[in-house]
């Protein structure tokens, strides 16, 4: 089997990578600072009188626990490899476009049902 030839785009996708893990860190260390100052979520502000709990579950911010945002991180890595083959694998073209923008999207709602639903801290 002949040997894979390197993607020449490696490199840069390296230090994204990088930066992504980089920024994690950071985002966890301000999570921690904002986590004194606000609860984990909180409802709109006044929100109308027997307003549907899914209603205030979805349109609330959710503050992620620094256990949630790692896992965020990692979904969003993972992502970026896949993004890396569909660009080097599929041609440019609009079925590629909506390749990446449905890995978006799934990485998305991933990361949704981390900070929505995942109640283990």
């Amino acid at each position: 089997m002949p040997k894979k030839e390197e993607n020449p785009a490696r490199p840069q996708f390296n230090l994204l990578l990088d930066r992504l893990v980089r920024s994690a860190d950071d985002l966890q260390e301000g999570i921690s600072e904002l986590e004194d100052f606000m609860p984990p979520w909180r409802a709109p502000p006044n929100p109308s009188e027997g307003l549907p709990a899914d209603l205030l579950l979805r349109f609330a911010w959710h503050l992620p626990t620094p256990s949630q945002a790692e896992r965020c991180t990692a979904i969003r890595g993972k992502a970026l490899e896949l993004a890396e083959l569909l660009v080097a694998e599929c041609p440019p073209s609009r079925e590629q476009a909506l390749a990446l923008t449905n890995l978006e999207q799934t990485v998305f709602w991933a990361n949704s049902a981390i900070a929505r639903r995942d109640h283990k801290e």
